[in-house]
């Protein structure tokens, strides 16, 4: 997801979601803008509505929505779900083996990113809550099976955080990733630094409030995290500078793992049946309009990625990949093709995907597999 500085919406109003408020926008000159201190009502109603797409992206996910047709496709009564697509324009969308959308959940407002685990629940963070009356956005939780209800738990923390990005780790611990805190009153909001919150295992009954908190010294808005076997976090974001970083974060100390990226996209720890794992990380412009690495772990600083994948793009190279999730055995991936409307599922290590468009789809952000490699 992205967040945009008040110059930036000065140009664009295009309406997206995938990166955060107040994500950074490049100027001009190349340059990262300046995270405003305090911004108008009028002025945070925007921020909201471009939060995960580069500035570039924008226009033609405008163009793109103005096509919806806004009638959801009928759901079947016993859908059978391979998978799920997080689209920021409102739905979590379940698709069949054969990738045809069979049924969906609507009350997930501004979906992220977000995880199956190993039980096969899904938990998604929701963007977009009430933050000006200090109401942050939301964790959703459906359990198995669950797959035309709503949330089976609904999480939330009482500051005004914008969560991008949800996760689990082996121990049924679930995480939120503020992009950024919103404080509101009556004139205006101001923003400060991201964090990390958790809900702890039989702290998870809806309307539970975190029990632990993690912050990054180095990011200002963080964009994604996970979590290894070890309790290591790894996280990526912009620093106070609208500099790009990717992180590790353990037992209070923060890495800078000095990974060279141009716009933070989502992070994932592929853990394949339990063995060799790897840290996922996107890139969403990348060197070619987007790139998808791996990295084996344990990771140290400078290391160089073990999968080096340019992913699928269109002729202007406008497909804007924002987040992936991977299979049972972590060879396949499934991405969210933002500014193409599609997802491209595929295996990274061999440079084979299938790309699937699909006329429902407006901000598909992140693709998850039932099962799941988790």
């Amino acid at each position: 997801m992205r967040l945009r500085s008040t110059t930036a919406l000065a140009a664009c109003t295009a309406v997206a979601i995938l990166a955060a408020i107040g994500t950074p926008a490049r100027a001009a000159g190349g340059t990262f803008g300046v995270f405003p201190g305090v911004l108008t009502r009028a002025e945070m109603s925007q921020r909201l509505n471009t939060l995960m797409l580069r500035p570039a992206a924008r226009p033609g996910a405008l163009r793109g929505m103005s096509t919806y047709r806004g009638v959801p496709p009928v759901r079947t009564r016993k859908a059978k779900v391979a998978g799920w697509v997080s689209d920021g324009f409102g739905y979590i969308w379940g698709l069949n083996a054969a990738g045809k959308v069979v049924s969906y959940h609507d009350d997930c407002v501004e979906p992220g990113a977000g995880r199956v685990d190993h039980a096969g629940n899904l938990v998604v963070s929701c963007t977009v809550g009430g933050q000006f009356n200090g109401i942050p956005g939301n964790v959703n939780v459906y359990k198995a099976g669950n797959t035309r209800a709503p949330a089976d738990i609904v999480l939330t923390d009482s500051n005004g955080g914008l969560p991008f990005d949800a996760f689990e780790d082996n121990a049924g611990n679930i995480y939120a990733v503020n992009a950024v805190n919103l404080a509101c009153g009556p004139s205006g909001c101001s923003e400060s630094p991201g964090n990390i919150v958790r809900w702890s295992v039989g702290n998870q009954s809806s309307g539970a409030l975190p029990d632990t908190t993690y912050t990054d010294p180095n990011l200002f808005q963080i964009q994604s995290a996970d979590i290894d076997a070890g309790g290591t976090i790894y996280l990526d974001g912009f620093d106070a500078s609208f500099a790009p970083e990717v992180d590790s974060l353990s037992g209070g100390t923060a890495t800078d793992l000095n990974i060279s990226i141009v716009y933070p996209g989502g992070v994932y720890v592929v853990s394949p049946n339990g063995t060799a794992p790897a840290l996922s990380l996107l890139d969403q412009i990348g060197t070619s309009g987007g790139t998808l690495y791996q990295f084996a772990l344990p990771i140290s600083p400078s290391a160089s990625p073990i999968v080096n994948e340019a992913t699928p793009q269109d002729f202007e190279h406008r497909c804007d990949p924002v987040a992936a999730g991977y299979a049972t055995g972590g060879a396949e991936a499934s991405l969210g093709l933002d500014g193409c409307k599609a997802m491209a599922d595929g295996s990274p290590a061999t440079d084979q995907w299938k790309v699937r468009l699909n006329l429902d789809y407006v901000e598909p952000f992140q693709g998850l597999f039932v099962p799941s490699d988790k």
